[in-house]
């Protein structure tokens, strides 16, 4: 283990979490409140869980399982756990967007080397949600109107595909998806389960995704997934926004299960559009912010075990 903690005076505080990644105390700690698809392994689930006959389908779902029962080292399970904490953070607004990431105050906070949080801030920007400026560091992703309209745009597309193909392979599935999720997402709205309610949202729009069969598809949603929610939870938090979408879920139910696929589609792609129009609509401060000004963050408390 001592290739994974920098040898300096907090090493001995930095121990017990590479300890725990070395006997895997990993998972349940790390899981959402309501959810536990935010994972890196999320694609594994995904395709697990999609009954598809087709042959390239069937082939990636295969190597992904394969993949998965390849033994984790101490390295990668310690990586995981930082991955899983910082795009927590930055989903669910933890972080502010185009917020300065300082490398020792997150692996002073997380009691780890730097090697893991290094390596869990390139796979976040992979991901889309931090971005790199050269002889600066990392920030928060930080999107523009521009690239908002352009995301909008690009997850109609995927979406309205993903629902046709997904009704065409097995549209009983999909539908008992996506009423369980209808049912669930009332209760949340009805205890103000503000987190509860966003996660539900996602996972309904993530139905249409499991269920589609298209390997490439899912691939192409899920570069994006993660920074829809991270939107949607800051800018979509009204009550008045989470009953309209408990609404439109409700009439795309109904439509689906009569067998009106056309007009559930037209209902989806409003459902969007009007996110899109919100959205780019906010006022907030894009690009980069400046680093004096998170001088005293403390990331202790925000990577505290909830």
């Amino acid at each position: 283990m001592r290739a994974l903690v920098a040898a300096d005076p907090s090493e001995a505080r930095r121990e017990p979490l590479a300890a725990q990644a070395a006997s895997g105390l990993i998972g349940k700690r790390l899981s959402s409140p309501s959810r536990s698809n935010l994972n890196v392994g999320t694609k594994i689930q995904t395709n697990s869980r999609c009954d598809v006959t087709k042959n390239s389908t069937a082939q990636i779902t295969s190597d992904l399982l394969r993949d998965a029962v390849q033994p984790a080292t101490p390295e990668t399970k310690l990586t995981h756990i930082v991955y899983e904490k910082i795009l927590r953070a930055i989903v669910y607004g933890k972080l502010d967007l185009g917020e300065p990431l300082s490398e020792n105050d997150l692996a002073n906070a997380l009691g780890v080397s730097k090697a893991p949080i290094r390596e869990s801030l390139n796979e976040l920007r992979l991901k889309g949600l931090v971005f790199v400026v050269p002889q600066s560091g990392s920030y928060v992703f930080s999107p523009t109107r521009e690239q908002i309209q352009q995301l909008c745009d690009f997850r109609s597309l995927l979406e309205e595909r993903a629902l046709r193909l997904s009704m065409e392979n097995d549209a009983k599935s999909l539908l008992a998806s996506l009423k369980r999720i209808e049912k669930e997402m009332k209760k949340a709205n009805k205890s103000e389960d503000r987190l509860k309610s966003n996660l539900l949202d996602t996972d309904f729009h993530q139905s249409f995704v499991q269920y589609c069969g298209n390997q490439y598809l899912i691939q192409s949603y899920a570069t994006i997934r993660h920074s829809v929610e991270a939107l949607r939870y800051r800018f979509m938090n009204t009550s008045i926004y989470r009953s309209k979408v408990f609404e439109e879920h409700q009439k795309m139910v109904e439509l689906l299960a009569s067998g009106n696929i056309n007009k559930a589609v037209g209902v989806l792609l409003d459902h969007i559009s009007r996110t899109k129009r919100f959205q780019a609509e906010v006022t907030w401060s894009t690009g980069r912010l400046r680093r004096k000004d998170y001088k005293f963050r403390d990331y202790t408390d925000i990577f505290a075990e909830p």
